[in-house]
């Protein structure tokens, strides 16, 4: 099930004003995503959201996603 949620990530950067952003998702390893951002001002003003397709529940997802998010160089 969890790997079905992966494959559904879509990887998403909100601004404070309720405009947002998709990046683009890409695959390191199995299980295993990536994405890239090339401006690290972006980071600054802006927080990253997770959004994840999945038959699950919203807060089994969020119990999941607490333990298995990692942050990290790529």
């Amino acid at each position: 099930a969890l790997a079905d949620a992966l494959r559904s990530l879509i990887l998403s950067l909100r601004y404070i004003e309720p405009k947002s952003r998709a990046l683009p998702v890409m695959r390191h390893a199995t299980n295993v995503w990536k994405v890239r951002i090339d401006n690290p001002k972006l980071l600054v003003a802006s927080r990253i959201v997770i959004r994840v397709g999945s038959e699950l529940s919203e807060d089994a997802l969020r119990k999941i996603f607490v333990n298995q998010a990692t942050v990290g160089s790529a």
